[in-house]
């Protein structure tokens, strides 16, 4: 299930697939023991895409519970980060490995409800 937000009312649009997938979240589980938004799983995510788009001069060693399906994060954190965040939390390797999971879980979604196989570079799909 993809959940889908319009936060400007109007483009872009932003798309968080692993927040409502029991699989993916599970998958997440293996490393994380929790997450939210902004912290040690987002990060490591983006960190695997592009280490140069995390600000690590920024990161602060902070743990903040609270609801991640609020409008505003930060109603609920100072931050704006909700979950675990500490420099040594943020790894793009398994960033890398959640992301890959994603791709051919996502894939095999595709293959299964609409009967269209798309292979990726890996061909794990």
């Amino acid at each position: 299930m993809v959940k889908e937000w319009n936060y400007s009312r109007v483009r872009p649009r932003v798309y968080h697939y692993y927040l409502f997938n029991r699989r993916v979240i599970e998958y997440i589980m293996r490393y994380f023991p929790s997450f939210g938004h902004a912290d040690a799983v987002e990060s490591s995510l983006i960190a695997a895409i592009n280490k140069d788009l995390i600000r690590w001069d920024r990161i602060i060693d902070t743990e903040v519970g609270g609801n991640i399906n609020v409008f505003r994060t930060i109603d609920v954190s100072k931050t704006g980060i909700i979950g675990s965040l500490r420099r040594d939390l943020v790894r793009p390797e398994i960033g890398s490995e959640i992301l890959r999971f994603m791709v051919n879980d996502l894939l095999g979604q595709i293959r299964v409800i609409y009967g269209i196989t798309i292979s990726n570079e890996s061909g794990n799909a």
